[in-house]
């Protein structure tokens, strides 16, 4: 969702600002692009994703992260939240966290402060 993606990029660019992280917000708008640009960082702090996308789910792009970034947290903002969901993504190694769209970012700020170097 297109607006869903300049909340979040407007959202933590000021949340930075204010001195919170230094955040680099890379956003990708279908799974074949996430999973593309996953490929292009050596480092990455937290993955956020809905787990509804377009052309997948979460679960697909988690999959792939998981290659190459096996112990970053990912923080999964959904409106869809069950025990069933979350013991999916849990099994596939993943530290996540589940949040409301609207509180998202205070996990992902906190989760780049935790994670640097």
């Amino acid at each position: 969702d297109p607006g869903i993606q300049t909340a979040w990029r407007s959202n933590l660019r000021r949340r930075a600002q204010e001195g919170h992280a230094d955040v680099e917000c890379v956003i990708a708008s279908s799974v074949d692009e996430a999973i593309r640009v996953i490929g292009l960082y050596d480092r990455i702090d937290v993955l956020v994703l809905d787990h509804l996308l377009g052309d997948a789910t979460g679960l697909e792009v988690v999959a792939e992260f998981r290659l190459k970034f096996e112990h970053v947290l990912v923080v999964v903002s959904s409106g869809l939240d069950s025990p069933e969901l979350r013991a999916a993504y849990q099994r596939m190694g993943a530290p996540v966290e589940f949040s409301p769209k609207t509180i998202a970012d205070d996990k992902v700020l906190a989760a780049v402060e935790r994670n640097k170097p």
